[in-house]
């Protein structure tokens, strides 16, 4: 889905110091903000898996592209992500908002407004989209 119409916003989550534990201000797990996924635990719905498997290429890419050894050594910061989405579930102005299924599971985040945005998109385990009015 395209992001030209300015109706549609990427969001980064949440971060905390994976040794510190302390919260993290404007940082993302990578230095370009996607491809730093927080990945499907065993026994959770693997959407990447299923999607490779079907042969979208482009759900993976930038898992595939981003070096691990980029990426900054950081904890998701589960309790604030799961409010910044509740926060943007209750607002009248978001019309659609992408997460990973297994993430809205895990966070417990089960709003109507969170769906799956498909396999021909990008993974949506590093940032959360919005759609606006």
């Amino acid at each position: 889905m395209s992001h030209n119409d300015g109706k549609k916003i990427d969001l980064a989550f949440l971060y905390k110091g994976a040794t510190t534990q302390k919260h993290l201000p404007q940082t993302a797990k990578s230095l370009i903000g996607y491809g730093g996924c927080e990945t499907p635990r065993k026994g959770e719905y693997n959407v990447a898996k299923i999607c490779a498997q079907q042969g979208f290429w482009q759900y993976n890419i930038l898992q595939r592209i981003y070096p691990k050894w980029l990426q900054k050594n950081i904890d998701i910061d589960v309790p604030r992500t799961r409010k910044m989405v509740q926060l943007f579930a209750f607002q009248p102005q978001v019309q659609v908002m992408y997460l990973e299924p297994y993430l809205k599971n895990r966070w417990r985040v089960n709003y109507t407004k969170i769906g799956f945005h498909g396999c021909h998109s990008v993974r949506h385990d590093d940032h959360l989209h919005l759609s606006v009015y």
